[in-house]
This record gives structure tokens, C-alpha cells and sequence, in this order.
């Protein structure tokens, strides 16, 4: 089959084509602090898979313009989506007693906003890959659907590697 296009590119979340699939993702809050003095930071990651709640410690400014010409960091929660629930308040709490005992930080010398992202990573549970395999079977009928990314392809992969598909999907156009 066909649709009426002369090709359709993807790049929603699977389930969203095709509702009738059982896929589970998992959701991610990022707290941010814009942090009105100079910190030590050299590193744009830092991973933290026991010690907290959260998952990881961002430094943007290693890699991007600064905002207002002060240091913006973030850590990232992740959580069950749909099922689970972010604990907001609690994130907060936590990333504060961390910016205060760990870094010398105090409230004065920052300011924090909230984003909360929607399936930001795939769960490769079993009932999942087979939700996914179905999915997979019923494209296949198609000869002009092109499905790419990280949601349109149902696997956690870098920012890079969605580009890089960009770009080869474009020059298979020419």
C-alpha cells in the first residue's frame, strides 16, 4: 500500500501512528539553575546512577552560548511515562541541598525553572519489543513511509545519530 504522498517521513513516537501499541517510555523533569557566579565545572555530564534521585548533572555552558553570561546547569529525573508520577517538590529539595552542601551554592545566588519532557527513552521491555515488532510488520505494507529518530524508531539514540539520519535520508532524495 500507499499513502498519498510521495514519501512520508516520521518522526512522531510510534504509538502515536498506532495507538493500538503497548509501548512504555520513560519521562524526565529537568530542574535548571542559572547561577549568578562563576563554578568550576569541566564537564558537560556527569552521570549519578545510585547516589540521588536524579540521573545526571548538565553543564551547558561547556558546550553552548551561556544565558545572561552566567552558568546554566540541570539535573534530570527520569520517571515511568505514562504510569508514573514526577515528584516535583522533591526534586527541587533535593537539587537545592545539593547546589547548598555540595557546591557552596545559597538560594541568593540562583534562579531555577522547571521542564518536564515526554517519552525521552524507550523501555525495552518484552511486551514492548512485541508491540514494537507489530508495529514494525504493519509498515512494512507501506512502500513510502520512512520512519526516523529517536521516537520514530523506538530506541534511545544521540542527537547526532537523528541528524546523521536526517542528512542521509535527504541526500537518498536527490
Amino acid at each position: 500500500g500507499n499513502i498519498a504522498a510521495d514519501f512520508l517521513v516520521n518522526t512522531l513516537p510510534l504509538d502515536v501512528i498506532f495507538p493500538e501499541a503497548k509501548l512504555k517510555y520513560r519521562a524526565m523533569t529537568k530542574v535548571y539553575y542559572l547561577i549568578n557566579r562563576k563554578i568550576e565545572f569541566p564537564y558537560h555530564w556527569i552521570t549519578f546512577p545510585n547516589n540521588y534521585k536524579f540521573c545526571r548533572l548538565s553543564n551547558y555552558n561547556s558546550w553552548c552560548k551561556v544565558v545572561e553570561g552566567k552558568p546554566l546547569i540541570s539535573f534530570s529525573y527520569q520517571y515511568d511515562y505514562p504510569e508514573g508520577k514526577e515528584d516535583v517538590n522533591n526534586y527541587i529539595s533535593e537539587t537545592q541541598n545539593v547546589l547548598s552542601e555540595e557546591m557552596g551554592i545559597s538560594p541568593s545566588e540562583y534562579k531555577y525553572w522547571i521542564h518536564n519532557e515526554k517519552r525521552t527513552s524507550p523501555v525495552p521491555q518484552i511486551d514492548c519489543i512485541t508491540s514494537f515488532e507489530d508495529i514494525i510488520e504493519k509498515l512494512s505494507n507501506y512502500n513510502n513511509i520512512i520512519t526516523i529518530g529517536h521516537n520514530g524508531l523506538y530506541n534511545y539514540i544521540s542527537v547526532s545519530t537523528c541528524i546523521k539520519q536526517c542528512l542521509v535520508f535527504v541526500n537518498l532524495l536527490k
